[in-house]
C-alpha cells in the first residue's frame, strides 16, 4: 500500500498548490490497462478522462 500512500500525498500536494486534480482508483483492470478493460469500471476510463479535460479546459483551449 506504499504506492497508494504515495499517490495520496501526491494529489494532496497538487491540490494544496491550487491544481485541478482527480484520482481514481479502479479494483480491477490492471496498471496501465489503457483503453480500459471490458467488462471492469476501468471500461469508462478514457470516456472519464476526456470528460474531466473538457471541463477543466485543455480540450477547448479556455483558461479557467
Amino acid at each position: 500500500m506504499k504506492i497508494a500512500s504515495l499517490t495520496v500525498a501526491l494529489v494532496d500536494a497538487w491540490r494544496t498548490s491550487g491544481t485541478d486534480v482527480e484520482l481514481h482508483v479502479f479494483e480491477r483492470g490492471g496498471h496501465g490497462s489503457g483503453m480500459g478493460v471490458a467488462g471492469t469500471t476501468t471500461a469508462t476510463m478514457m470516456d472519464d478522462l476526456l470528460s474531466w479535460l473538457a471541463m477543466c479546459g485543455p480540450l477547448t483551449g479556455s483558461d479557467r
